[in-house]
């Protein structure tokens, strides 16, 4: 009896050790299931949810107190369950929900033949499938954009090659057509190589002080006779003083030159509108013209490619690419892009630079080769790099 007692006592121990140890590894599995971003169900062989973490029903829809079984996604998705219980074979689908796309895994659970089960991740891709389709719009733009002058060249060479211009006049009209669509090529081929460079980080922006008053006024003087001989006038609205942003100058000027000629190009008529004005620790730049923005195409407008007036076609001017590289220069340089509009009233768009100094004293810790901050460079003698 004594020695059964102690067998007995040592079966006890062991077995609350392994209790313990199980216990121990089940609440580490579902502390890392419930820390994986990923949604993980698990079902028994008859289909029922035994297990689930929080990102599934996060992934799922579900409102407070909703069965992810209740979920119509999760609906959609019991059929191709059964089959993999069914037949063992793992299965994949992706499901659209509201903005975002998921991917569903559904794979089998078992040993020696004996289905025990399935597991299904879920999975956000919703990145993924915008980078994707982003590439795919990029592509095919890119090749609808460079075709169109090469087919016009193409077209107008023919008619040249074959004789079929007879008159001296209409040669001359036919080379300046050529001569056209040959600069237009020659102008997406430069913004699609400028935008390359800008968003594969290796331009240097360098920052530095920089007259604000200057970058108006130069600009203004210089676009104030295309305004007039568009039939428009360009008016200056610049508070008291000088004014000194923390910037890049050329590429301010490149940014405010961009915005000032599709004021002029795309305003029907009236009056188009430069203002500055000052926060405590920015400028804003601002370029306003009577017109509209679709409230559809406000949120698109920086984007390579789109352009807000589709029935154009063809015939469109620009690329779609002035803005995208606006918006790329204007982050780059330390400021931010907006576009603002008021039903068939106005449009603004609105670029901000920094104030003098973003850091004490005016002094700015330049990096070194290695890409650690180096020396400090006072900059007023920094020059800006192109």
């Amino acid at each position: 009896v004594a020695r059964l007692g102690h067998s007995l006592n040592e079966l006890s121990s062991a077995l609350s050790g392994t209790i313990g140890a199980l216990t121990f590894e089940r609440n580490r599995l579902k502390s890392v299931l419930d820390g994986l971003l990923e949604g993980v169900i698990a079902v028994n062989e008859s289909g029922k949810i035994i297990q689930f973490n929080p990102a599934s029903v996060t992934l799922m829809g579900c409102a407070h107190g909703e069965s992810i079984e209740d979920s119509p996604m999760y609906g959609e998705l019991h059929s191709m369950v059964e089959q993999v219980l069914s037949d063992g074979v793992s299965r994949w689908t992706e499901q659209s929900y509201k903005e975002a796309v998921l991917r569903f895994t559904i794979s089998a659970l078992g040993t020696d033949g004996k289905n025990e089960g399935a597991i299904i991740m879920i999975q956000d891709v919703t990145e993924a499938a915008r980078l994707e389709q982003t590439r795919r719009d990029y592509v095919a733009n890119v090749s609808h954009e460079l075709r169109t002058p090469i087919a016009s060249i193409r077209g107008l060479s023919d008619a040249l090659c074959d004789g079929l211009v007879k008159k001296d006049d209409d040669r001359l009209r036919y080379y300046g057509y050529i001569q056209h669509e040959a600069m237009r090529l020659s102008r997406l081929i430069d913004d699609l190589l400028e935008l390359s460079r800008l968003q594969s980080g290796t331009v240097a922006i360098a920052r530095c002080k920089m007259s604000v008053n200057d970058l108006i006024y130069d600009v203004a003087d210089r676009y104030s006779t295309i305004a007039k001989d568009n039939g428009k006038t360009l008016s200056v609205s610049m508070p008291e003083g000088e004014h000194e942003a923390y910037s890049n100058p050329d590429r301010c000027e490149q940014v405010l030159i961009a915005l000032l000629d599709n004021a002029i190009k795309h305003s029907a008529s009236g009056e188009v509108d430069l203002s500055v004005g000052e926060d405590d620790d920015k400028y804003t730049i601002s370029v306003s013209n009577p017109g509209e923005i679709a409230e559809a195409d406000i949120d698109h407008l920086f984007e390579r490619f789109y352009k807000e007036d589709r029935s154009r076609g063809l015939h469109a001017r620009g690329s779609g690419l002035g803005l995208n590289i606006c918006k790329v220069l204007v982050n780059l340089a330390g400021g931010q892009i907006r576009v603002e509009s008021q039903q068939g009233e106005w449009c603004r768009f609105v670029f901000t630079l920094p104030t003098c100094s973003p850091n004490p004293g005016g002094m700015k810790r330049l990096p070194d080769e290695s890409g650690r901050p180096g020396a400090v460079e006072d900059p007023a003698s920094m020059k800006p790099v192109d």
